[in-house]
């Protein structure tokens, strides 16, 4: 969040590790709130990948429902490996 607020835009929505709703209603407000970039930050190198890996899932499924003219920019700054398989499906999103 605090990298967001260094810049010019209007944060919409939070996802987060610590985010109490299921995957299907964040899924749902992505969809919803249609932004035009999902900023995913955080994380340390050599940390957690798992809970990163399900973070990439549940906004890459958001993103291949989307129409691809309608489709997010995504900014990762995060873990320099996100996990095995990370880099990959960050690259299809």
């Amino acid at each position: 969040m605090r990298l967001a607020r260094t810049a010019y835009v209007r944060v919409v929505d939070t996802i987060g590790l610590n985010d109490k709703r299921k995957p299907e209603q964040q899924i749902d407000a992505l969809l919803r709130l249609r932004p035009d970039l999902i900023l995913m930050a955080g994380a340390t190198d050599n940390g957690a990948t798992l809970s990163v890996r399900r973070l990439i899932e549940t906004i890459g499924l958001a993103c291949y429902i989307l129409p691809s003219e309608s489709r997010p920019a995504l900014l990762f700054a995060g873990n320099k490996y996100p996990g095995r398989g990370g880099q990959e499906r960050l690259a299809r999103i």
